[in-house]
């Protein structure tokens, strides 16, 4: 482990046998100087930041995920395998993220970690429905989300237009937006999606309208596909 001070970024590099580095990919960014980082008895790293002279601590994560991951939920009755943060709930057999109040933000990952290399593919269907509020008129919306960052199962990112997404890098998103925020540049109206990536809401890697309003209270279906060996995401 090593750090740059110049852009409050930390390195993780490996090395071989003899000591010669094989590998160096970014461990952390946007952190001030780190010093003596260690590993604690429960697996995580510690560090102290010299700059605010706080403990941080970085989660240990499951070394060997599961290749070859399926989740069904027919209902959400039992979140076991879920992690739910913020306001996050499960009222009766529904997975609600949010409920029908202002500042709110909400995440739900699963628990088990889905291995990713670069021919990866992944399938996912699910069903959403957005009431309540002011209706078609109502915000913000929410993302679909694949991510890598160090809170992990805990990621959460900010309230309102932000989506309980902004923030969390290291991450590709699929956003269903029901709400134009003017101050976001990648946010053409009040009833699209978008691709996004790495919490960044404001430049879009593609959008496109939606046929029907996203926001009317009706249940509604999304198919995500994606193909690792053409590199190809698709929404449906």
């Amino acid at each position: 482990m090593y750090g740059d001070i110049n852009n409050y970024t930390l390195y993780a590099a490996t090395l071989d046998n003899n000591r010669q580095v094989t590998n160096i990919q970014v461990f952390d960014s946007n952190i001030e100087f780190v010093v003596d980082i260690k590993r604690g008895p429960d697996g995580s790293l510690y560090g102290v930041n010299l700059v605010s002279g706080t403990i941080l601590r970085w989660e240990a994560t499951d070394p060997n995920p599961q290749p070859n991951l399926t989740a069904t939920f027919n209902n959400f009755s039992d979140v076991s395998t879920l992690n739910l943060n913020g306001s996050a709930a499960h009222p009766s057999d529904r997975l609600r993220l949010t409920s029908a109040n202002g500042s709110q933000a909400g995440s739900a990952f699963l628990e088990q970690a889905l291995q990713v290399s670069a021919n990866t593919d992944f399938s996912t269907q699910f069903q959403f429905q957005l009431t309540s509020g002011q209706g078609t008129n109502g915000a913000d919306g929410f993302t679909f989300m694949l991510q890598n960052t160090l809170p992990g199962v805990n990621a959460l990112g900010e309230t309102g237009g932000f989506l309980g997404y902004s923030g969390i890098n290291n991450s590709l998103a699929i956003e269903f937006d029901t709400y134009r925020n003017f101050d976001f540049s990648g946010d053409p109206n009040s009833n699209h999606v978008s691709v996004l990536r790495d919490g960044n809401l404001t430049t879009a890697l593609s959008t496109a309208n939606s046929p029907f309003d996203l926001n009317g209270g009706n249940v509604l279906t999304a198919w995500v596909d994606y193909n690792g060996a053409t590199n190809a995401l698709q929404l449906y």
